[in-house]
């Protein structure tokens, strides 16, 4: 009896003692006693030798070693997208026999100190880095199924069978990486394998090989756009297309990708763009004298869909699938598009040009002939008039550019911006951008109602902003370039003041404005706008010798 209360007294001891001792332990600042990273102890520290701790472990670590077949990988952590988090760590480590519920604490010490305790650090992982080196360096290891497959003796099908692989157990293979970085082990890791079933096995083929061998000699397949063209598919190219698919059973189809890559090939043939019903200018009158054409463009996506369906259907004649692309002026719609009438026109005087820029100024004209411009849409002059060179058929005669007069391709091309402008501005059209030149030139008197433009600026922009569509027509007479601009009148009319002189010099240079007021159709005001232009002295922009003579 006496024995009995001894042991008990004793047991309570014991009990109260680990008590005592377990929260004196859980209040301490440091990590509890025989807790482990791995193979490193951190029992008993603090936290600020835990982070000196772990800072020295990680930059110990250099490399991560991977072997596999006598073939060896030596990686950075960094290199592989993994990076220990010091601070998450810290918190884990301190965590440990720190639970809310104080037995539950006091258990995890006590187990701590008799046993120990591991847990491995904390680490951030780039999942891109990681899979990055799995692609580039482990796939070589890679022996993936072959799947059953159709082969031919000539036209006579036959089933080549199945073969199992093998490739790398890449979710092993992370953990395994992982572990080795958080435990800051040097332990070389052995990549592991997993067997990679065939998907299509030689008794799903079986079945199906009565239908291959129709669909091979039945060929060739033709394939036809319209009556003027077509395409025979024979048996080579069948025996490329026809796969078998799993599926519950396994079925037969046609490679997309491969059926996609012929139709793209034969496109360019078929493909055609539309054709606008042409306009032409009587009596201000807007007619046609060109009937439009509208486009076709073969639809790749449902012509592969027919191509396989007639095939495996046994259909030896396929019709391709094409798309109608209709003009943007067709015949039926002329009356929609809201040219009635003329609503403004320009007009400039370039005699005395020499033959070259005479040149460049009809051929920039014929440019802008015919140009439509869509309610609501920006006209930008640079754009319309494309790229400017020899090959486009311009000459090179002078033009202001970088301080100097010299020649270049494409000179006396601000004939026609500026004709273009002037036209902008009697037809009330939202002037976007303008520049004036750098010193007056006499081709565009009156000075101040002028337009430069070098690609890409200075440009030449504006809106249109009526209801209905603008058509550009030009033309030379005699000396002179004509701007008209047609479309339909809302009812606003211009008036021009100007351009007024105010400030003129003996050298030149000289400072205009122009103020253009529109008015609605019940005679307001709507707009008044001043342009301002200031034009140095010509002798600042000497004259340099053709360098293309």
């Amino acid at each position: 009896m006496i024995k009995t209360l001894e042991i008990a007294v004793i047991s309570t001891a014991i009990i109260l003692l680990v008590l005592v001792l377990g929260l004196e332990i859980t209040s301490s600042k440091k990590v509890i006693y025989g807790v482990n990273i791995g193979n490193e102890k951190i029992g008993g520290l603090n936290a600020g030798e835990l982070r000196d701790f772990l800072i020295s472990r990680s930059k110990e670590q250099k490399y991560v070693i991977l072997r596999s077949n006598g073939m060896e990988w030596k990686e950075a952590p960094k290199d592989l997208g993994i990076n220990i988090n010091i601070n998450d760590t810290i918190n884990s480590a301190f965590s440990i026999g720190r639970e809310k519920n104080i037995f539950s604490g006091i258990n995890t010490q006590v187990r701590s100190i008799a046993k120990g305790y591991s847990f491995t650090a904390k680490a951030d992982i780039n999942e891109e880095l990681l899979d990055g080196f799995m692609t580039k360096n482990i796939s070589k290891l890679d022996s993936p199924a072959e799947n059953a497959k159709f082969s031919y003796d000539k036209n006579d099908p036959y089933i080549t069978k199945e073969v199992p692989g093998k490739v790398v157990d890449r979710e092993k293979l992370k953990k395994d990486i992982l572990n080795n970085v958080s435990t800051f082990s040097n332990k070389p890791i052995e990549v592991s394998f997993k067997t990679d079933d065939p998907k299509i096995m030689e008794k799903d083929l079986m079945p199906l090989l009565a239908k291959v061998t129709m669909i091979v000699k039945n060929s060739p397949y033709t394939i036809s756009e319209d009556d003027s063209q077509s395409w025979d598919i024979d048996d080579s190219q069948m025996k490329e297309w026809i796969e078998p698919i799993k599926n519950s059973p396994a079925k037969i189809t046609l490679n997309e990708k491969k059926i996609k890559d012929f139709l793209i090939q034969i496109s360019p043939s078929i493909n055609r763009d539309p054709q606008n019903a042409v306009l032409t200018i009587k009596d201000n009158k807007v007619t046609e004298f060109a009937i439009s054409k509208n486009g076709i463009e073969l639809d790749v996506e449902k012509s592969a869909i027919e191509i396989e369906d007639k095939i495996l259907k046994g259909k030896k004649d396929i019709q391709l699938v094409t798309k109608k692309i209709l003009a943007d002026i067709r015949t039926d719609t002329i009356e929609n598009l809201g040219i009635r009438e003329k609503i403004g026109s320009g007009a400039s005087d370039f005699s005395g040009s020499p033959a070259a820029r005479v040149h460049n100024i009809k051929l920039g004209a014929l440019k802008m002939n015919g140009v439509l411009i869509k309610p609501g849409e920006e006209f930008s002059f640079v754009e319309n008039l494309g790229e400017v060179g020899p090959k486009e058929g311009y000459q090179a005669t002078y033009v202001i550019k970088n301080g100097a007069t010299f020649p270049e391709y494409g000179g006396g091309l601000c004939q026609v911006s500026t004709t273009t402008f002037r036209a902008a501005m009697y037809a009330g059209l939202k002037i976007t951008e303008r520049f004036p030149h750098s010193y007056p030139v006499h081709y565009y008197n009156p000075q101040g109602f002028d337009a430069a433009i070098y690609g890409p600026h200075p440009d030449l922009r504006f809106m249109n902003d009526t209801k209905g569509h603008v058509l550009i027509q030009s033309y030379v007479k005699g000396n002179k370039l004509y701007f008209d601009f047609y479309g339909t009148s809302d009812g606003r009319s211009v008036k021009l003041i100007g351009p007024e002189i105010y400030d003129s010099k003996p050298d030149g240079s000289l400072k205009t404005k122009l103020t253009r007021e529109i008015y609605d159709k019940e005679g307001e005001i709507t707009t008044k706008r001043t342009f301002w232009s200031t034009y140095k002295s010509p002798d600042l922009y000497p004259i340099q010798k053709n360098p293309l003579e």
